[in-house]
């Protein structure tokens, strides 16, 4: 359901409405017709018999976690052997990797080496901790964002999985970056950014729907560059949009595969190269800041193609890009040179 654009999801989710509410009625006919002791039958031409069966889909249902972590890793698990499909990532001031599962509805916390370590969410329609088909995941000191897609908002957490704030009003919200006190969302259904608070309690837009310079069509990815620089990934204008951090238009740089690849995720180190995925092209690439490309992957460092990759995130300190390869529903490491000590 992740890859889907923010049109196809509100009429997915028109006709998942339609199927609940037959089943339910289904089910209350052969309930009062057992109780009858009379045989049921399904009625020629009922709506059942126009709506399509929905997608089946490998998330986890039903099922909501509370938050749970554990220092260390147990001993014997295969490394980020807790996702199905990840989709976004971020790392934090301990190296530690966060990923979102995007199908369930999860996040999930693992070490440097890929150990688990914890998390929370599930796929629940309302829930304290549940999430809806989320695509976006974004850490500023001890909070963590969520870029609650299919539910239409942006969710705060602690570290520790406190829930700290909600904004909503959003349409189809796939990238969330954070920092300075600022948290920036791409409303990629209404063409515009959203910059808001630490606490989600303020707003404004940014940027309206258009062609122009600070204007926007179906973006995604974002994210913040050392300086504050925003990078945004303007999808169906296939380009990448550079915005000061008041979020005024500086410069752009032409993409024309993105127009088609739409799902591309930004990252920023803190030399300002910019990575971003080419789900439709199997690789990562990378640019300087004026947008000439540097370098491109392909594979991870074990030798495994990527198939569609999406998130992208960077550890400066150890020197490494992690990849989220939705197609392979694996997590995947690229060693950078000019690592640091941590």
């Amino acid at each position: 359901m992740s890859d889907w654009t923010p049109t196809e999801m509100d009429r997915t989710r028109r006709l998942m409405s339609w199927v609940v509410l037959i089943v339910l009625a289904g089910i209350a006919a052969i309930a009062v017709s057992i109780a009858c002791g009379k045989k049921t039958e399904t009625p020629s031409g009922s709506p059942a018999a126009s709506v399509p069966a929905p997608t089946a889909s490998p998330a986890v249902a039903g099922i909501e976690e509370t938050p749970a972590f554990r220092e260390t890793a147990a001993p014997g698990e295969a490394p980020y052997a807790a996702v199905q499909q990840p989709f976004d990532c971020a790392v934090d001031d301990r190296g530690r990797l966060w990923v979102l599962d995007s199908a369930n509805g999860r996040v999930r916390v693992f070490d440097d080496k890929g150990g688990y370590l914890g998390g929370w969410g599930g796929n629940l329609e309302k829930g304290e901790y549940s999430f809806r088909g989320p695509e976006g995941i974004a850490i500023s000191g001890d909070s963590v964002y969520i870029a609650d897609t299919w539910a239409g908002g942006v969710r705060a957490f602690s570290r520790k999985g406190e829930p700290l704030g909600r904004a909503a009003g959003l349409y189809g919200p796939r990238g969330i970056a954070a920092g300075a006190g600022a948290v920036w969302v791409t409303d990629t259904g209404n063409g515009r950014l959203m910059a808001y608070d630490a606490q989600l309690k303020t707003s404004r837009v940014i940027g309206k729907p258009g062609t122009g310079g600070g204007e926007f069509n179906g973006p995604v990815g974002i994210a913040i560059g050392p300086s504050g620089t925003l990078f945004v990934g303007d999808s169906g204008n296939a380009r990448v949009q550079v915005l000061d951090k008041d979020g005024r238009f500086v410069r752009s740089w032409n993409l024309p595969w993105l127009k088609t690849s739409w799902q591309a995720h930004v990252a920023v180190d803190s030399r300002g190269t910019v990575y971003v995925s080419y789900p439709d092209g199997a690789s990562v690439l990378a640019f300087d800041n004026a947008g000439a490309q540097r370098k491109a992957w392909t594979a991870d460092d074990s030798g495994a193609k990527l198939v569609r990759p999406v998130g992208v995130a960077v550890d400066g300190k150890a020197g490494v890009l992690y990849v989220m390869d939705t197609g392979s529903h694996r997590v995947r490491r690229i060693a950078l040179s000019g690592a640091t000590a941590r």
